[in-house]
């Protein structure tokens, strides 16, 4: 299955109202006629990734390994990102790099609490790469996230080395 397949079968999933009375952890007052794409699905592997919003799922076939998908939904007037990586069949430099990526993720949750500002957040991830791998500080974003708001990146709350 190509990438963009398998990002069109997920795209009409938006609209499953069976699906979504199976996610036992909604609320009971969720309404799937007020959720929305925000951007994607994106689907992508094969080492050609892009980690932009505006990325698309290419014609490509998908690879084991690392496939990465990327999606935002807007529910009602919020908006999230969410992204997952899934290791398949990957090889020992993928395991080991994903284990220092799933540490400096663990670290930077640990910094998020009340009075952390979103540089602190960066900079505590990207401190533990530096100290596992520093090789890896170069292919990581310059932004990794942000929080849940009414645009899908609100500026003010992007998770940089600068963003206070």
């Amino acid at each position: 299955i190509t990438h963009l397949a398998l990002s069109e079968q997920v795209n009409k999933k938006i609209d499953d109202t069976k699906l979504f009375k199976k996610v036992s952890k909604l609320p009971s007052d969720f309404d799937n006629q007020q959720l929305d794409w925000a951007y994607g699905p994106v689907i992508q592997s094969g080492g050609e990734y892009d980690m932009r919003t505006s990325a698309q799922s290419n014609e490509k076939n998908l690879h084991s390994g690392c496939i990465i998908s990327g999606l935002g939904f807007r529910y009602k007037t919020y908006c999230a990102a969410l992204a997952r990586t899934f290791l398949i069949d990957p090889s020992k430099p993928q395991t080991t790099n994903y284990k220092i990526l799933l540490a400096a993720h663990d670290a930077a949750l640990k910094e998020s609490r009340d009075g952390a500002t979103a540089k602190d957040v960066y900079n505590k991830a990207l401190g533990v790469i530096k100290s596992k791998k520093p090789e890896l500080e170069k292919h990581f974003g310059k932004n990794v996230g942000a929080a849940i708001g009414i645009e899908l990146r609100d500026a003010s709350l992007v998770l940089n080395g600068k963003n206070t």
